[in-house]
């Protein structure tokens, strides 16, 4: 299982891998924050005692109106763990922020995957981004295709 230390290393050779724009770590939290663009932030949670990393990144608050259909599909993306890789979405309150969370088993993690799986990450959060913007009134969203996106697969 890998220990703090050795998470940390990682996290110090993502910066030239991935090249996003900031990487500040939280020592005391565990936690890196990743802003991989101007609008795309990722939180990196280390969860020793399960051995995992936890990404984290906000997609933003659906408009007013209807959010039934918007639901709706976060939880079939969720049911589908094994289309997506076991990413999932969350809602962190009543008409809250979507939340795009994965975890990341740290055994035998390296920088090339773990600059692959932030990658893809992030992508999936720029679709999700889009799709949660759309007013309520438009007809249902589609999921974005993750169908290419293997690295999420354990």
């Amino acid at each position: 299982m890998a220990r703090l230390e050795q998470i940390e290393g990682l996290m110090e050779q993502l910066g030239p891998v991935l090249d996003p724009l900031n990487v500040t770590a939280f020592p005391s939290e565990k936690a890196w924050g990743v802003q991989v663009d101007e609008d795309t932030a990722v939180l990196v949670d280390f969860d020793e005692e399960q051995g995992k990393l936890v990404l984290s990144c906000e997609i933003g608050a659906p408009p007013a109106g209807d959010r039934s259909k918007l639901y709706e599909l976060l939880l079939r993306h969720n049911f589908h763990w094994d289309e997506t890789g076991g990413s999932r979405l969350a809602v962190d309150g009543e008409g809250g922020t979507v939340v795009l969370l994965f975890d990341l088993p740290t055994e035998g993690l390296d920088v090339t995957r773990l600059s692959a799986v932030m990658r893809n990450f992030t992508d999936a959060a720029r679709g999700w981004r889009e799709i949660i913007a759309r007013p309520a009134s438009d007809a249902a969203p589609a999921a974005p295709d993750l169908s290419d996106q293997t690295i999420f697969r354990a």
